[in-house]
Formats: structure tokens, C-alpha cells, sequence
């Protein structure tokens, strides 16, 4: 025998303000074949919201000022007030269009679903089955009008408005997500050519000043940006380049010590020496030594 158990998620905060509940003005179910010339007019309600599934097919719709791809499992919401259009151009379609009225969510004004600004086309995704049901019941009582059925239809509304918002804070959140993402990208993008610029150049007079003007940002970003991709601030790094190079000079060529130090883009012979001494922990002259006493003998005064 096999046991499957669901118990009661906690309780959650209601979504709704005192009195503002939604109440269903009409629920439709359109069809519009490749053959119907069918036409609904671009419009307007100026007191209702208006949530509509798309159930079956694809096309083009218009929803305020721009026409969007919509296809199977996309919700469209029309806030009032904003000009949109029922039929599908260039498609066929199935569709639920719930129009809804003294709906009135926490924080926002009244029959408001859609805060300003965000996109009025919604992917449901793995949600669509349930929300296609709920709406496909809703339709089922209100046909058969069987007892006790307006209360019925008042909670099964409440859950697909409950539905609707869920998918909203849900994009929100991806939307989050994905800009950070992104952000991470631009930052990892200036810290290479950071990096880029910085080997290209380690041999000349470099400042934070004279590489961030290079990248065109600011000096505090870009140490902020580079710190964090890299441990080093852009000054250090310079330095690590350059004594990288004159490591290699010192163990390839039999170039004196001042030829190498002008060479990797240290101003002073001195300051390469203390920048040598300080991340090696050795002079430089007894670095050459020792690579070649522990590689075939030579020695290199």
C-alpha cells in the first residue's frame, strides 16, 4: 500500500485589502479559427481588469501600445484603461478572457494587477493545466448553477487571481535574478579588458588614473570591480605583471638588472629591487643565481 499525504501549507497573509475580493463581471471562452474574420476591435475598460489564458494556438495580439507574440499557456493582462484587442492576428486561438471588477490588492489601487511597467504577457508555464481547470470549473458551474454555486465561483476566482499574482512575483524574482547575472557579466567583462589593457601596457607609466580613463570608468569602480574578480587591486597587479616579465628576463637574457627593471616598466632601479625583494624574498640578482645553480651550474654575477 502506498500513502501519498498533502497537510495545510502555513497561513499566508491575504492578498486582498479589507472589502476588496474579486467579483467576477463575465468569463468568455473565444475561438478564433484561421477561417473566422471575426473582428473585436481595439477597446478599452475603463473600470474592469480583464485576464485573459490563452488555451490553444498562436498569434499576435495587441496589448497597450505594442503587439505581442502569444501562444499556448500565455496570460494577457489588461489593466483598465488600457487599449488591447480580443482576436488573434495572424493565428488561431483558444482563449479565457475573466473580466473582473471592485478587486482591490494590498498596496495598490483598485481592480490593479499589473504595476506600471512590466511586461502584460505572462508565461504560466507548469501552472497551465491548473489554471486552465480552474477557469474551465468556473465556467461548468456557472452553467449547471448547481447549490451554493456563487460561493463556489468567488473562492475558485480568488485562487486564479492567487495564481496570477504568484506567477508575477515569481518573474520578478527570475527578473532578479538573471539582471545580476548580467551585472556579473559586465563586471567580469571590464575586469578583463582591465587585465587586457594592463598586460598590454604594464611596460609604460601605468596609474589607476591613466586605466580607468583607458576603460572609460570611474578610478573607485574599477578597483572596486577588479578587487573583487581578481584579490588585486589594479596597482598591484601592474606590479605582479611586471615582476612576472623581469623574472623571466632574469632566468632568458644576460640583460643587467637596470636594462630590466626600465624594460618591465619599473621608473627606478631601486624601486625594483624593493618590489622584488618584498613579493619574491630575494634580490633579483640572487634570483638569477640560484635558477641557474639549480639548473646546470652556470653562475650570473
Amino acid at each position: 500500500m502506498q500513502v501519498v499525504s498533502h497537510f495545510e501549507p502555513p497561513k499566508a497573509k491575504s492578498l486582498f485589502a479589507p472589502g476588496g475580493e474579486p467579483h467576477l463581471r463575465a468569463i468568455s471562452q473565444l475561438d478564433f479559427p484561421p477561417e473566422d474574420q471575426a473582428m473585436f476591435a481595439a477597446h478599452i475598460h475603463e473600470d474592469e481588469l480583464e485576464i485573459v489564458l490563452i488555451a490553444e494556438g498562436t498569434g499576435t495580439r495587441l496589448c497597450g501600445e505594442e503587439r505581442y507574440s502569444v501562444q499556448k499557456g500565455d496570460l494577457l493582462i489588461h489593466n483598465p484603461g488600457v487599449v488591447h484587442e480580443e482576436n488573434t492576428e495572424r493565428g488561431n486561438t483558444l482563449s479565457y478572457s475573466c473580466m473582473l471588477t471592485g478587486m482591490r490588492l494590498v498596496g495598490m489601487p483598485y481592480n490593479i494587477l499589473l504595476p506600471k511597467g512590466e511586461c502584460p504577457v505572462l508565461h504560466t508555464g507548469s501552472q497551465f493545466e491548473s489554471i486552465r481547470t480552474l477557469l474551465e470549473l468556473i465556467c461548468r458551474l456557472l452553467q449547471e448553477q448547481p447549490t451554493g454555486y456563487p460561493e463556489t465561483v468567488g473562492y475558485l476566482l480568488q485562487s486564479f487571481v492567487a495564481a496570477v499574482i504568484g506567477l508575477l512575483e515569481e518573474r520578478r524574482q527570475n527578473t532578479v535574478v538573471e539582471a545580476a547575472k548580467t551585472e556579473d557579466k559586465d563586471r567580469n567583462y571590464i575586469c578583463e579588458l582591465a587585465r587586457q589593457y594592463i598586460n598590454e601596457n604594464y611596460a609604460e607609466e601605468l596609474t589607476l588614473e591613466k586605466i580607468s580613463k583607458a576603460l572609460r570608468i570611474s578610478p573607485s569602480y574599477l578597483s572596486h570591480i577588479f578587487k573583487q574578480g581578481t584579490g588585486y587591486s589594479p596597482m598591484q597587479y601592474v606590479n605582479l605583471r611586471r615582476l612576472g616579465e623581469a623574472q623571466f628576463l632574469l632566468i632568458s637574457t644576460q640583460d643587467r638588472l637596470t636594462e630590466i627593471a626600465l624594460k618591465t616598466g619599473f621608473d627606478t632601479s631601486n624601486n625594483f629591487y624593493k618590489m622584488f625583494m618584498k613579493q619574491v624574498g630575494m634580490s633579483p640578482s640572487d634570483f638569477r643565481k640560484i635558477y641557474f645553480r639549480g639548473r646546470n651550474g652556470e653562475n650570473y654575477n
